[in-house]
């Protein structure tokens, strides 16, 4: 129960910090804004594996409970997989939530990117149309300036 409540109160302490994370990353203050980010990442590992030694050991408890009253029908070699099974599937559901704040982490960068992706695409074409104006500007001069040529050769 200590494991758990402490877990839970350092998950608030991490959401509280991801969330002046993007306050100031929203204000334009990248070096806080990581400062923060990389803080507050460090505080969900910890309450994470503060809640799987919890859950762990509850669980772990709980598989040693149900082994003792069924000690005649379970070999020793299938309470050691199960209680492998339990090991590896919180490792796993760790593994899952690291991947998930990743891919958010990646999808805004993502967002930012097509954002500014859009904006130099405008640009671009801004660009091209100001580029065409000029070159049929200068064609103009250029057809104009061999007609004269031509007619003064005349």
């Amino acid at each position: 129960a200590e494991d758990l409540e402490q877990g839970m109160a350092l998950a608030r302490l991490s959401g509280e910090l991801r969330a002046a994370h993007a306050i100031v990353r929203r204000l334009r203050m990248p070096v806080l804004a990581g400062f923060l980010s990389d803080r507050s990442e460090r505080l969900n590992f910890m309450a994470v594996d503060a809640v799987l030694r919890a859950s762990g050991t509850r669980a772990l408890g709980t598989a040693l409970a149900a082994t003792g009253k069924d000690i005649g029908e379970l070999s020793a070699e299938e309470v050691a997989e199960g209680v492998t099974r339990l090991i590896a599937s919180a490792a796993l559901e760790e593994r899952s939530e690291e991947l998930e704040e990743e891919g958010e982490a990646y999808a805004e960068v993502g967002v930012d990117e097509v954002m500014g992706a859009a904006a130099l695409g405008e640009v671009a074409r801004d660009l091209t149309l100001e580029g065409i104006t000029e070159t049929s500007m200068a064609a103009a001069e250029l057809g104009a300036a061999a007609e004269a040529a031509q007619a003064k050769k005349r």
